[in-house]
């Protein structure tokens, strides 16, 4: 009787302890210090270290150590070599999970220049969205371009599944929003 009193006072104290701290958890769950609107400019360098360094990282983990260890003077060893070497089956989708991060960002971006009515920053943000596009379909052939990044920007999260777009016309996207710069900028005189 006195082990069924503990369990009883335990559960209790457990289920008054999580009731009290869920009641005033949306104002904990705020961070004093995020930046909630951030000047466009602020994107660049993050969206480009980024970049780079996910592209480096995939270029390491394959080619270089491929290069390095494999390739010979004798076409027969260099064969080989290569056949018994071993690439992650992840290492492709390291180009998938790295970019498409950076293309939401260069949507916000786009978006925060616009807000700015900052001509050059919006220039910036089509100029790295088209090179995170170019990277991505160079890897992948068709993928999400005209509805990819808007989940962010939306506000909805409740869409998690966006329309692959051919590969021709990602391309077609990319001279599109590359000509409208050009235009723009000659238009400026």
């Amino acid at each position: 009787m006195n082990m069924k009193k503990h369990i009883i006072v335990c559960a209790a104290t457990i289920i008054a302890i999580f009731f009290a701290g869920c009641t005033s958890f949306d104002e904990m769950n705020e961070n004093p210090y995020a930046l909630d609107e951030v000047p466009a400019e602020s994107y660049v360098q993050p969206i480009l270290f980024k970049t780079e360094y996910n592209l480096i990282s995939v270029f390491r983990s394959t080619t270089a150590h491929l290069m390095q260890y494999a390739v010979r003077t004798s076409s027969e060893i260099t064969s080989r070599i290569i056949a018994n070497y071993n690439i992650p089956e992840g290492t492709s989708d390291d180009i998938w999970t790295g970019l498409y991060p950076q293309y939401g960002n260069a949507m916000a971006m786009y978006e925060a220049a616009v807000k700015e009515d900052s001509k050059s920053m919006q220039a910036v943000a089509l100029i790295l969205r088209s090179m995170l596009a170019m990277y991505i379909t160079d890897t992948y052939g068709d993928v999400p371009y005209s509805e990819a990044g808007l989940i962010s920007l939306e506000g909805s999260g409740n869409q998690y599944v966006t329309r692959y777009d051919a590969q021709k016309d990602i391309y077609r996207g990319i001279i599109r929003d590359l000509g409208g710069i050009a235009i723009e900028v000659g238009g400026d005189g």
